[in-house]
């Protein structure tokens, strides 16, 4: 499970990180985006996608990225919001097709640590995962163009998840399912996805996050800023906030 995280890198850092991907549009965009500590659902959020031809096919092997906005979560009925995808659910889809194939339009959400909550005592208590080295997390994910009756079309992702690894599966048993930008490409080179996610589901052992528990206060999506991901002993006043 994955409900909010935080993107507070630097544009410029962003690309250096980034430099063996072939970005080949969106770096105007890139260069408006401020720190933010709190992304919620339904936010605009920053992701890298194939960047497709004029013409081409929209599930075509891409030749090169490009940085995009997109809406986090693909409405559904009753005015629900779809913002995680199981990555079994995947497989499971595309196993039930002959011979087994799933085509999907894979994106990478950009994020540099998330949020958890931990059930403990009865209450639910945020942690904040992020990388050891600081570095950008970059979450697996799928991305569609949505109509809505009462707006234009817009693009909407959602985070793909797997089964926590044992070092977090103490804190949830679900996690995102992450890459680093040397390996991010690989995400998106095809959109033939079945042998991918079973390769990607192997890697999420791999231990490169550190938590610490964080203020109550992060539950509310208004609230932001660099406090959001300070320590906080966990006790009872921090529920009254």
């Amino acid at each position: 499970m994955c409900g909010r995280y935080t993107l507070k890198t630097s544009p410029a850092k962003i690309l250096q990180q980034l430099a063996n991907f072939p970005v080949s549009s969106g770096q105007t965009f890139l260069s408006r985006i401020q720190p933010r500590y709190n992304i919620a659902p339904n936010q605009r959020v920053l992701v890298i996608r194939g960047a497709s031809l004029e013409g081409e096919s929209q599930y075509a092997a891409i030749k090169s990225v490009e940085f995009a906005e997109m809406h986090w979560g693909r409405p559904v009925a009753n005015r629900q919001l779809v913002i995680n995808t199981r990555l079994e659910n995947l497989e499971e889809k595309a196993c039930a097709q002959t011979p087994p194939k799933l085509t999907i339009r894979p994106c990478l959400i950009i994020a540099d640590g998330y949020y958890e909550w931990k059930n403990k005592a009865g209450s639910r208590i945020p942690y904040y995962l992020h990388r050891k080295d600081h570095h950008l997390l970059l979450f697996s994910g799928t991305w569609q163009t949505v109509s809505d009756p009462k707006t234009t079309t817009r693009d909407c992702c959602t985070i793909l998840t797997c089964p926590a690894s044992r070092s977090l599966d103490h804190i949830h048993n679900r996690m995102p399912l992450f890459t680093d930008p040397m390996n991010g490409m690989d995400w998106l080179l095809d959109s033939s996805a079945l042998q991918r996610c079973r390769g990607l589901l192997k890697s999420c052992s791999i231990d490169i996050l550190q938590t610490h528990s964080v203020h109550t206060r992060v539950n509310h999506v208004d609230f932001e800023g660099p406090s959001c991901i300070e320590r906080a002993a966990f006790h009872r006043q921090n529920l009254l906030f």
